[in-house]
């Protein structure tokens, strides 16, 4: 990618391929030169992939997903889009930044979208939602944090799990949902079993005509 395009506008475009790589912000409570020091270290070993930008990775504590207690506490990550934004002075390269709506309150979320977008030049972001049914979460619903990366003009993705597809068959029906919320493009998890994702495609496809819709 020359650049001067913009990633957003790469991963819109269905004719050609996007490369990102991934990488978690350091620890919460990294003092700012230390982060800079990681940050650049990252950028100088992928410098010689022909990537188009980079994922960085929103990771949460995930209670309630397994029963078992954690075997030590959870270590909370730097706030990614901030690390997205080092990136960014470091390589001249934009981010996909996750984001786990449900951890914040609706208001808050939406003053995390402004600083993203307005100190950290985020324009692209993966929502992700609860790690789990079984718990009551306070933050907006994925539907409601569309709304507002919509009003800010900003582009956002989902996830999309393959073995999720085999165990419920329902992987397809989620990817539409997400479309209608503005969804642009979609991020799998690793793929290790290759015919599961191949049906999830293929159903989505199905669907997708049999609605009228482009993919």
């Amino acid at each position: 990618m020359a650049p001067s395009a913009s990633l957003r506008d790469a991963l819109m475009d269905v004719s050609r391929p996007v490369f990102l790589f991934g990488t978690v912000p350091p620890m919460e409570g990294t003092d700012l030169p230390k982060c800079k020091e990681i940050c650049e270290k990252f950028v100088a070993r992928g410098r010689a992939l022909a990537t188009d930008g980079y994922i960085v990775y929103d990771i949460q504590e995930e209670k309630g997903r397994v029963p078992e207690p954690r075997p030590f506490p959870f270590r909370p990550m730097m706030e990614p889009s901030g690390y997205a934004g080092l990136l960014k002075a470091a390589s001249g390269k934009d981010s996909v930044v996750y984001k786990c709506v449900v951890e914040h309150s609706e208001g808050a979320f939406e003053d995390w979208v402004t600083t993203a977008k307005n100190v950290h030049g985020v324009e692209t972001f993966n929502l992700v939602g609860g790690a789990t049914s079984t718990v009551q979460y306070s933050g907006p619903t994925m539907s409601d944090a569309a709304k507002v990366l919509t009003k800010h003009n900003l582009s956002f993705g989902g996830v999309t799990i393959a073995e999720r597809h085999a165990k419920k068959g329902n992987e397809h029906s989620t990817i539409a949902s997400k479309v209608d919320m503005g969804a642009q493009w979609f991020i799998s998890q690793a793929i290790y079993e290759p015919q599961a994702m191949i049906n999830t495609i293929n159903e989505y496809g199905e669907l997708c005509k049999k609605s009228g819709q482009s993919p």
